[in-house]
């Protein structure tokens, strides 16, 4: 039958890369626990009887270490601190909220676990994260519909003590039980990762598919620049700029830049805490000069396809949107289809 060799030989070619975007996604599930707990030295705020205002703390470490600073990051989710980085330089650094300590740097963020989304993601491959985003597609649409179809005609004989009483089984059929099981059970929830993963590789094609589905327009232009001249903003200016604006919600980063042709990157959230449910999050791109707004983008006033981009997608993948039953459920989707893959390789086989 042509769909049971589709569905056999795409299980068996793709069957390592499936594993580790399996393995590495369940882990990641749980990036934000797992991060606080191994760099709790960085992630952590000291108490102090200094409160020191983020203004404050910039020019501080400015003048502290002789440096322009480039990026700023706001406490957020499971970070307490503040995380700065200055132009020409690589390593983050980790600064106490209260009185702008260097509590410690990194090359990222979020250490091992930014190397383990780029696994995920790329496999540490240039040009790898297009390779993975088929895959997905692939996976969710062949895979476990072909799945599904190969499954439903025998779906009434299945027998459930084949699932449990596993001792007394032959290895081929505790294998094809188990494979049927683990398919059936995280086939949707696979298919909505497949599905959701590629908008971070193809955002312009899926914003594209998205706009003919809900027949409405992105309002994000494809191009911001500067048009303004003379001296450009420095940090202390920016976040003076930046508490003129959405300030029901919370700051959540800076990126300035020294290209005069581009602008820089103002962005809030709703919530700073790890929550259930859909995110919030508005942007501005700003004159590197003025400070004046070139694109505003206001959650509360999106169109549907930027809703569901900037709102939903993230939470849907990251298993955010459900909380702790959602977050559970994607790990184990994730697991599932690591297990799948080798099942799989067990059955071909022993046939």
């Amino acid at each position: 039958m042509i769909i049971r060799k589709i569905h056999q030989w795409l299980g068996l070619v793709l069957g390592v890369p499936l594993i580790i975007i399996g393995l590495s996604g369940s882990i990641y599930t749980w990036q934000p626990e797992l991060t606080k707990l191994m760099y709790n030295d960085l992630y952590s705020a000291q108490e102090t009887t200094e409160n020191l205002t983020p203004l404050e703390i910039s020019s501080l470490l400015e003048k502290r270490n002789n440096k322009r600073i480039d990026t700023f990051y706001f406490p957020e989710r499971e970070r307490e601190t503040f995380i700065i980085r200055f132009y020409n330089e690589e390593l983050y650094h980790f600064i106490n909220p209260k009185d702008g300590k260097d509590l410690g740097q990194m090359d990222s963020r979020r250490g091992i676990f930014d190397s383990l989304l780029k696994l995920h993601m790329s496999f540490f491959v240039d040009g790898g994260k297009y390779f993975v985003a088929w895959i997905a597609l692939i996976t969710s649409i062949l895979l476990f519909t072909s799945g599904i179809y190969l499954w439903y005609p025998k779906c009434r004989k299945f027998k459930k003590r084949d699932f449990w009483n596993w001792v007394s089984i032959k290895k081929k059929s505790f294998a094809i039980s188990w494979h049927m099981m683990i398919g059936i059970y995280v086939s949707v929830f696979v298919i909505i990762l497949g599905l959701s993963g590629p908008y971070f590789t193809f955002k312009k094609q899926y914003v594209a598919v998205l706009s003919v589905v809900t027949m409405t327009e992105s309002d994000k232009p494809l191009e911001v620049k500067s048009k303004g001249a003379g001296n450009v903003l420095n940090i202390q200016q920016t976040i003076e700029e930046m508490n003129k604006y959405f300030t029901s919600y919370y700051p959540r980063s800076i990126h300035l830049t020294q290209d005069k042709e581009k602008t820089i990157y103002l962005s809030w959230m709703k919530d700073k805490s790890l929550h259930a449910g859909k995110r919030e999050r508005a942007y501005m791109n700003v004159d590197i000069y003025s400070g004046e707004p070139i694109f505003v983008f206001n959650p509360d006033k999106a169109s549907a396809v930027d809703a569901i981009t900037n709102k939903w997608i993230a939470p849907i993948h990251f298993g955010e949107l459900g909380g702790l039953i959602h977050r559970i459920i994607n790990s184990l989707a994730g697991l599932g289809l690591a297990l799948l893959s080798i099942l799989g390789w067990l059955l071909y086989y022993k046939r």
